[in-house]
């Protein structure tokens, strides 16, 4: 046999904003909601309640009862408790669930309208009570089953469901050096928290973080709070029906490390015909000066070669650069090659080895030898096996060859100033006193040097062509006397 147990009163409470806590209060019947009743059961005892709203009789905040379907002792001193008491009789799982419900339930955004409270107080009594059925009812008397909010109580669930629900984005974020990042959070909650505090440039709009890097690295603390700004408080008298104030729930906080990366570009400097670091001659890698563009030709810096031949710009965004020199070294010649760099998160540390050409210049040393009347007619004759050696200014020897056939020595120098010294020479013909000679941007090409040994003069003996040549016949005359005998 079914029993039918009419009680008048329902317990349903909404909390407005109060920044006091009391932990003292009692509780009134505040009003009936209308046109809406309430069934409990469990297939053998059935009870109807009317639904009633009650306030805090101190603060007129609203409460929601904790037992389904108990009486309330108005104006009943109770203690409150702002963290989980055993008192309560329930789990500390459903004490926060139930937070949580107060929370999104009546006085939530939009959820203004008086169904909401009693919308509120099902869910509670549901989740206190899995034992029984909760149900509406159009009156205590008919006692007809209805489903006038299935779609609000379901928002209600899915609204505490979805509580602890994180924003998708990765805890730790590594982001270009002067760029902005923008994340999109595809769980849809990110609009629910705020920035609580940040040592990077962010900011938050709509579902989205924007962060702006400068050349650190730096922390995001995201937090998820109340509005109420009051705790949640469950009161408690040992002979009348718990209560819960609603008030907010616990903050959510989720950090987000941003690594900040930046980029560099090296060059190491080299001569593009030994590809070694030591430059030729008196010519020097050093002091060559690149310019770096980004990818809308805007000039970002410059790189200047030191003295070990390397030359580094750093804190360079993520992005794509162009290199190109803007003055080579003393004694090279511009590199008009364009070169392009990528730079990425995989791609940080870039080293290009990039060459110049020395400046040099096709030296040819063209030998003659023969008498003083030969050099003035023009009929001297072409020096063959003649060596010449040539030194650079700190007098290492850096070359040494010998005529060929045509009288022609050939070799290229690089820029620099040379001693060149003849080493060898014709017997009885001078050798030319050394030289020197200077090789730079505005040397011909082709440095053709023509160089003349003349013939050594027969030492003087102060005896007359005339008197040497009586004296030899005078000789042969007394040979041949003496070979009569």
């Amino acid at each position: 046999m079914k029993k039918y147990i009419l009680i008048i009163i329902l317990c349903a409470f909404l909390i407005f904003t109060d920044n006091v806590y009391a932990t003292e209060a009692s509780f009134s019947i505040f009003e009936k909601l209308d046109d809406i009743a309430n069934l409990k059961h469990d297939d053998i005892y059935y009870y109807f309640y009317y639904a009633y709203a009650i306030r805090n009789t101190d603060t007129q905040n609203m409460a929601y009862c904790i037992e389904p379907f108990t009486d309330l002792i108005e104006k009943t001193p109770y203690t409150g408790y702002r963290d989980y008491d055993s008192k309560i009789g329930i789990s500390k799982e459903i004490w926060d669930r139930l937070k949580l419900l107060s929370y999104y339930g009546y006085g939530y955004k939009n959820h203004t309208e008086n169904k909401w409270i009693n919308i509120t107080q099902i869910a509670i009594w549901r989740t206190v009570d899995p034992n029984h059925v909760f149900e509406w009812i159009d009156n205590v008397y008919d006692r007809n089953v209805i489903k006038p909010y299935e779609k609000e109580l379901k928002e209600l669930e899915d609204l505490v469901n979805n509580h602890y629900k994180l924003p998708n984005i990765n805890e730790n974020i590594t982001m270009s050096v002067n760029s902005t990042l923008e994340i999109e959070d595809s769980n849809l909650v990110l609009s629910e928290f705020k920035i609580k505090d940040s040592t990077i440039d962010a900011y938050l709009s709509g579902n989205k973080l924007i962060v702006n890097s400068k050349d650190s690295d730096g922390e995001i603390t995201l937090i998820k709070e109340g509005v109420i700004k009051k705790d949640s408080e469950f009161f408690y008298n040992a002979s009348s029906q718990k209560v819960i104030e609603r008030g907010d729930f616990d903050p959510i906080e989720y950090k987000i490390k941003v690594k900040v990366k930046s980029g560099s570009i090296k060059i190491i400097k080299i001569d593009s015909d030994t590809e070694s670091k030591v430059p030729q001659g008196d010519a020097s890698l050093v002091g060559a000066i690149y310019n770096v563009f980004d990818d809308k030709d805007n000039l970002v810096g410059k790189i200047t070669i030191n003295d070990d031949n390397t030359g580094i710009i750093s804190n360079l965004a993520y992005g794509k650069y162009k290199v190109k020199e803007e003055k080579p070294g003393v004694g090279y010649l511009l590199d008009k090659e364009e070169y392009t760099i990528n730079i990425d998160e995989d791609n940080l540390e870039i080293v290009i080895y990039l060459k110049n050409k020395v400046v040099e210049r096709l030296v040819r040393l063209i030998k003659y030898y023969g008498t003083q009347e030969e050099y003035e007619d023009g009929t001297m004759k072409k020096e063959i096996g003649v060596t010449f050696e040539i030194y650079d200014r700190n007098n290492k020897l850096v070359y040494i060859g010998t005529t060929d056939n045509d009288g022609i020595i050939e070799t290229m120098l690089p820029y620099g100033t040379y001693l060149i010294r003849q080493i060898t020479s014709t017997s009885n013909y001078e050798k030319v006193d050394d030289f020197e000679l200077k090789i730079d941007e505005n040397t011909e090409d082709v440095i053709e040097i023509v160089l003349n040994d003349l013939e050594i003069d027969v030492p003087d003996t102060h005896i007359g062509k005339g008197l040497l040549s009586l004296f030899v016949i005078l000789a042969a005359k007394v040979l041949n006397y003496v070979g009569t005998f």
